[in-house]
């Protein structure tokens, strides 16, 4: 009696799905490379922006990985539409449903551009220190959670940020730099630049 066993073509074909499912994914692996994405004359001449933005509001019930409710959608839509005519050089947000949710309708509005990960519990201060060093016009997008979100924008702008708290469903945040490197935080809810 022989041993069952694949023919070869039907082992390449199922390893080509493996990989085609692999591919599919929405969310790209952390950043890691260590040159500049390539960008248009709008994007190189724009200044340095981060946009911080906490996730919008999320459904009750799932207290690990909500979605985002009705009114959050809309919270999310209204940022796309503030950042419709920016020129986005990369979107990023953390693991979690609520903050990829909340970076979509932005993201969809931006071809080309796909959706990186950073990550919640890792050292948010060497994540800000690697997009300083990789980005140097434009507006890059973060989205995360409110202590995430306080923590990046402490770390880009080496400046007193007040803690953003659970519930503050997007509230935004703004790093500017000029052309010397220094650093501005804004915060459009209060309204005061900070140096």
């Amino acid at each position: 009696m022989r041993p069952f066993a694949f023919p070869v073509p039907a082992t390449l074909v199922a390893l080509a799905l493996c990989g085609l499912l692999g591919a599919c994914t929405t969310l790209s692996p952390p950043d890691t490379a260590h040159t500049a994405p390539r960008s248009t004359a709008a994007q190189q001449e724009a200044p340095l922006r981060f946009v911080l933005a906490v996730n919008a509001a999320t459904e009750p019930g799932d207290a690990l990985n909500p979605a985002l409710s009705p009114a959050g959608r809309t919270q999310a839509e209204a940022l796309a539409a503030q950042l419709a005519k920016t020129p986005l050089v990369a979107v990023y947000a953390n693991e979690f449903l609520r903050t990829q949710q909340t970076a979509q309708p932005a993201l969809d509005q931006h071809p080309g551009l796909a959706l990186q990960a950073f990550f919640s519990r890792g050292p948010l201060d060497e994540t800000a220190r690697a997009w300083r060093q990789r980005y140097h016009h434009g507006t890059v997008l973060a989205v995360g959670d409110p202590a995430q979100i306080t923590l990046l924008a402490r770390a880009l702008c080496a400046c007193p940020v007040a803690a953003l708290e659970e519930g503050e469903s997007g509230h935004v945040l703004e790093v500017r730099f000029d052309a010397q490197g220094r650093a501005t935080l804004q915060d459009p809810w209060i309204g005061e630049p900070h140096q």
